[in-house]
């Protein structure tokens, strides 16, 4: 089993919530809505519509919206991604 890079992150359930992702292609009527929590780390997924989204009160939990089912390791450096581009605007703003 390959060894994945969560860049120095902590990543809870990354492995539960891409067994529990599905694949939908392009024009499929859902989307997997993948939530990460930067403070505790966890990682969890929602099956959505494709125009739907979750409004976490939470600022610190991002979302990733994708048709496909990632492997772990795009998963994770989509999240990382997301996280350095929160964290980028975050010191923009301040």
């Amino acid at each position: 089993m390959a060894t994945i890079n969560t860049h120095g992150m902590t990543m809870h359930g990354l492995k539960k919530a891409v067994s529990a992702s599905v694949e939908y292609g392009e024009y499929g009527r859902l989307v997997n809505e993948f939530a990460y929590d930067m403070n505790s780390g966890e990682v969890w997924v929602k099956e959505m519509t494709p125009n739907s989204w979750t409004n976490y009160d939470d600022p610190d939990v991002v979302t990733i919206s994708t048709p496909h089912k990632p492997t772990m390791q795009a998963l994770a450096d989509r999240i990382r991604d997301r996280v350095e581009y929160v964290l980028s605007n975050r010191r923009r703003l301040n």
